[in-house]
């Protein structure tokens, strides 16, 4: 702007003088997102503010305290920018920092030349066992000519995918992991992020060809070990799931058999309510029995042999603690059939029991001083009943499980006399 002054001295004599007056133009700020938070719950976004006008030197204060141009380690929000030109004249800017949608997880699936038409598509997050060891997401399979699945919105993360095929439309079809495995350790990872809808394809592993005329059975029991149950966790993937107490069963757990030599699956199962197995017909050979908990890994794997004269293996148990499954060859679980013929003869029904037991054996003589005893699959006495009562002969107990403190599980029942 321009200013006009006149000056005048005593004898009236004047000048004129005309000056310009300039001021910096107008101090305006603004701030851009130059990279977003990235996954959901993110912080790597990153916030720059830009200066024009005003007098340089500027000065910079953010909102979350940093006093410099650009501001990093931003999650989700709407930020703010302070600058100051070297005349203290101020002002703001704003900007908001955005993150990244949780993207899907696509699976075409193949079944050699059978159609899929129903099944199950399970999402197990990679992780220490100590962690959690349940599913993270469970969704029906697209059925038909070009089956697949699709795990919409699933969160960043590394994940073992299985599937999970209808048995009653496909009788022969092997819980399948990405990577074409049947054991969580021998898949491959998906490693799933959040810019774009990653690809996992899987073909379903076909069980070994039946025999119509094999009459083998191998049989055993998955039992609860210590700290297991606390790694149980509801599909939210932070509450625990505390069914059981050490030594009770752990049903629908995935067991396969595998055949030697040759690496193929002959069988599959799962464990029932009483954590029971059992593999029916099988031909005689050599068999290794494989238990599949996400995360858990084997310590130790039970390797059966089938012959013609001795085609019936019991007792094959595995159990599952906080750290891996294993094998116990000490400990016997639940009662089974056999052919061994006892001196005394005994036998419990309703096995499984819904509450009342019914214990039938018979003495060749007289046991004054015998005992009932009962333990849990890991070896702990947990009732014990002297029976002075006993006779040469039948004889019969009852006992009701609630009015001597047995909870849900499997157990072993002795009878033990001189």
């Amino acid at each position: 702007m321009n200013y006009t002054v006149t000056i005048s001295d005593a004898n009236a004599c004047t000048i004129t003088h005309t000056v310009t007056i300039n001021e910096p133009t107008q101090l305006i700020a603004s701030a851009s997102e130059i990279t977003n938070a990235g996954c959901i719950g993110g912080t790597n976004g990153v916030a720059q503010a830009f200066v024009t006008g005003g007098i340089a030197p500027y000065s910079y204060s953010w909102n979350t305290g940093s006093i410099t141009d650009t501001e990093t380690g931003l999650g989700l929000g709407t930020y703010t920018c302070s600058v100051m030109d070297n005349n203290s004249c101020t002002t703001n800017a704003i900007v908001s920092i955005n993150e990244n949608n949780h993207t899907d997880l696509f699976g075409n699936l193949n079944f050699g030349s059978n159609t899929i038409l129903s099944g199950y598509a399970l999402a197990f997050k990679q992780q220490p066992s100590t962690s959690g060891i349940d599913t993270v997401a469970v969704i029906a399979i697209n059925g038909g000519a070009s089956a697949n699945y699709l795990f919409t919105g699933l969160a960043p993360d590394n994940y073992f995918v299985k599937i999970l095929l209808d048995t009653t439309s496909h009788p022969t079809a092997v819980p399948t992991y990405y990577g074409d495995a049947f054991q969580w350790d021998s898949s491959l990872v998906v490693n799933h992020g959040c810019l774009q809808t990653d690809t996992a394809d899987i073909n379903v592993i076909e069980l070994l060809p039946a025999s119509p005329t094999a009459t083998g059975t191998i049989s055993g029991f998955i039992i609860e070990g210590p700290g297991y149950q606390a790694l149980r966790l509801f599909n939210n993937g932070t509450t625990p799931n505390n069914p059981f107490v050490p030594g009770g069963p752990l049903k629908g757990i995935d067991v396969k058999l595998g055949r030697n030599p040759g690496g193929g699956i002959q069988a599959r199962t799962t464990s029932d309510t009483t954590g029971y197995f059992s593999f029916d017909s099988i031909p005689d050979g050599n068999y290794t029995i494989y238990v599949d908990i996400p995360n858990l890994p084997m310590d130790s794997t039970r390797k059966v042999d089938l012959t013609a004269g001795s085609n019936t293996s019991v007792q094959n148990n595995y159990y599952a603690d906080s750290v891996m499954i294993y094998i116990d060859t000490n400990q016997v679980v639940g009662i089974y059939s056999s052919n061994k013929v006892y001196t005394n003869k005994f036998s419990i029904y309703p096995n499984p029991s819904a509450g009342i037991l019914n214990l039938q054996f018979s003495l060749l003589e007289k046991e004054p001083n015998a005992s009932i005893e009962i333990n849990d699959a890991l070896g702990h006495v947990v009732y014990k009943q002297q029976t002075t009562q006993l006779i040469v002969g039948d004889n019969t107990l009852i006992l009701k499980a609630d009015k001597i403190g047995l909870k849900a599980g499997v157990y072993f029942v002795n009878l033990i006399t001189r």
